[in-house]
């Protein structure tokens, strides 16, 4: 019963991730095109705060992988996803295009239906390790903001 309930509570949770892409990178249709569009590429038009709200948004998505227990290689491949997106993003407007091309966070959560669906799943399940995964995911996060800051600084040296 107990292995039936974590099956359950991982295709749940897997669930949920998927919606999250889904919200993300795919949920708007562009009329009279074959483009979608989600709402990270719409948050990601506001300087600054949009990409650090898109790479927060992923880098939950991430979490749950690793707390799931996708593999270490698959979590290293997710994360170049994401960390490919937000160096993008940091381009104004060109890294908007580039997010609705990329989406990352379908790609992550393909890895992570395909380690499900092959039972290559280890849950973890160490509080001390959780706890480092998110400082390690704070610094990324603060790190963006200082090259999106340093960026932004620039183009407005460029402009003015």
């Amino acid at each position: 019963m107990q292995d039936k309930l974590d099956k359950t509570k991982i295709e749940s949770q897997a669930k949920n991730l998927e919606r999250l892409a889904y919200i993300l990178d795919r949920s708007i249709k562009i009329p009279f095109t074959k483009i979608n569009l989600g709402l990270d590429s719409l948050i990601g038009l506001v300087p600054g705060v949009g990409d650090f709200a898109g790479a927060g948004l992923s880098f939950y998505l991430l979490y749950q992988a690793f707390i799931l227990g996708v593999s270490k290689s698959k979590l290293l491949v997710m994360l170049w996803n994401s960390l490919l997106d937000a160096a993008f993003g940091i381009l104004p407007f060109l890294g908007d295009l580039f997010d609705i091309y990329w989406k990352s966070n379908s790609r992550n959560v393909e890895i992570l239906r395909h380690a499900i669906n092959n039972q290559e799943l280890t849950p973890r399940t160490n509080k001390s390790l959780r706890i480092t995964l998110i400082f390690v995911g704070l610094a990324l996060l603060l790190l963006l903001m200082m090259l999106i800051g340093y960026f932004t600084k620039a183009i407005y040296r460029l402009v003015y």
